[in-house]
């Protein structure tokens, strides 16, 4: 199975997905940079051909104080831009 052989933790990355699933964004922490972050979701529309996503970075001292309003914002802004996609 898929994870035994690169050393995943599948129960792990389905609470992840189910997480980002639920909330509508990912919040990605420390994961490159010490105290660097992002909060990202996708797009519902390919640009160019392209699946792309949106996101909001920042330290992570801001982002874990911010991490639902951010979100929330992130998909309101990522709405509006579907929204002027659509009307074009």
């Amino acid at each position: 199975e898929f994870g035994t052989q690169t050393g995943l933790d599948m129960a792990g990355v389905k609470a992840s997905v189910e997480r980002v699933r639920k909330v509508g964004f990912a919040y990605s922490a420390n994961r490159f940079h010490q105290g660097v972050g992002i909060i990202a979701a996708p797009l519902p529309r390919q640009v160019r051909g392209m699946n792309v996503a949106m996101g909001i970075g920042g330290p992570t001292s801001r982002l874990d104080r911010n991490e639902a309003s951010f979100g929330a914002l992130l998909r309101t802004e990522i709405s509006a831009w579907d929204r002027r996609r659509r009307a074009r």
